[in-house]
């Protein structure tokens, strides 16, 4: 894993920000990851419950941000 990927998860963790994350698998998992005691893996909170990935499975990590919608005068 790059370590500008694992910069975007220590700010997703810290921001309790959704991060979607690409696998090697080809599979896209999406949650908001939180601190974890086991450090070779990320840990992942979902509508499905808690996942575990491996760092060396993670291909692409991408913050997702919301936006505040402007209310209208």
């Amino acid at each position: 894993m790059s370590d500008v990927m694992f910069r975007e998860l220590k700010i997703a963790i810290e921001k309790e920000q959704p991060v979607s994350i690409h696998t090697k698998d080809g599979d896209v998992v999406v949650g908001t990851p939180e601190s974890c005691q086991i450090r070779a893996k990320v840990k992942l909170r979902n509508g499905e419950g808690i996942v575990y990935l491996p760092y060396e499975d993670l291909v692409h990590v991408m913050r997702l941000i919301a936006f505040p919608l402007k209310k209208q005068i």
